[in-house]
């Protein structure tokens, strides 16, 4: 792609580079786009007869929709100041998703698809350039952080589960000999595939009885087996927190959207918008086809 830059351009590049120097892990570069329209047209100030020439989309991991502006204070130029006080934010953005897991989050963002539909559903800047941050999924406050500021809270370790006393007792019930737990994947706790294979055990049965010990823990505070899941018997047991990313609940929903870039005029819209509006946006604005998504809407 050949362009050439003004002086002015070309310091923007540097100065965006240099400032933008927290950690993203990842970030896609797609090429077109206009400005984002919402209820009322967004405003530009530039020429937006042409398309744009590139577009830039940056997902940052555990990004919550809050800590654009927490720590705005300690924010050099540029980066994620320049879209901050340069762009469009919106400031209520969620993802609709219930497993609010990294892979998930990156997907619907790329696709403009819920999870339902694009099947993923566990873990240099120039003229006529927009650029859009959001994140995969928000987070919880680190335990360390709640610990200091006189909130309960700790680490889990589930590596050491399957030598509990309560454990051993399940497998002395059952007939099992050596290891039961293969692992647990936030919040996913995966049992050996040779008990999960065994035709003697009736495996319902055991999940079952897990799932009840294992509530007793004092790092767990509610356990499904996965065949409740199947028959969509899950009770709601009025959970409000979980301990990790990977939940329906807000502090993982929540994540920024910003829009900058292209002659767009900064505001902030608090309005509800969803992470699958991103990619029927952009699609929109740069002319191809939209994706099918019936419940995406324009930013």
């Amino acid at each position: 792609m050949n362009m050439s830059l003004t002086s002015k351009q070309q310091f923007d590049i540097k100065a965006y580079i240099a400032g933008f120097s927290i950690a993203i892990l990842s970030l896609a570069m797609l090429a077109g786009m206009s400005a984002c329209q919402s209820e009322n047209t967004v405003e530009v100030t530039a020429n937006v007869a042409e398309k744009p020439r590139l577009v830039i989309q940056i997902t940052v991991d555990q990004f919550r929709g809050d800590l654009p502006t927490r720590y705005v204070d300690r924010l050099g130029e540029g980066g994620l100041r320049y879209l901050l006080e340069e762009g469009i934010h919106y400031n209520n953005a969620h993802h609709a998703h219930a497993n609010t897991e990294t892979i998930v989050g990156h997907v619907t963002l790329a696709t403009g698809a819920h999870p339902a539909v694009h099947g993923m559903i566990g873990n240099i800047w120039f003229e006529n350039t927009l650029i859009v941050l959001s994140a995969d999924h928000g987070s919880p406050e680190a335990p360390a952080y709640l610990k200091s500021i006189g909130i309960p809270a700790d680490y889990v370790s589930p590596g050491e589960w399957d030598t509990a006393p309560a454990i051993a007792r399940i497998k002395t019930k059952f007939g099992i000999r050596g290891k039961m737990i293969e692992g647990y994947d936030h919040p996913y706790l995966y049992l050996t595939s040779d008990i999960i294979n065994d035709p003697d055990i009736d495996l319902a049965a055991l999940e079952t009885t897990i799932a009840k010990k294992l509530v007793a823990f004092p790092a767990v505070s509610y356990a499904v087996p996965s065949t409740s899941l199947e028959r969509g018997t899950v009770p709601d047991n009025g959970l409000l927190l979980a301990a990790v990313h990977g939940s329906p609940w807000r502090y993982d929903t929540y994540v920024p959207i910003l829009f900058a870039g292209y002659g767009i005029k900064p505001q902030t819209v608090s309005r509800r918008v969803h992470t699958v509006d991103v990619a029927l946006t952009l699609a929109t604005a740069i002319g191809t086809k939209p994706p099918l998504v019936p419940l995406a809407r324009y930013c």
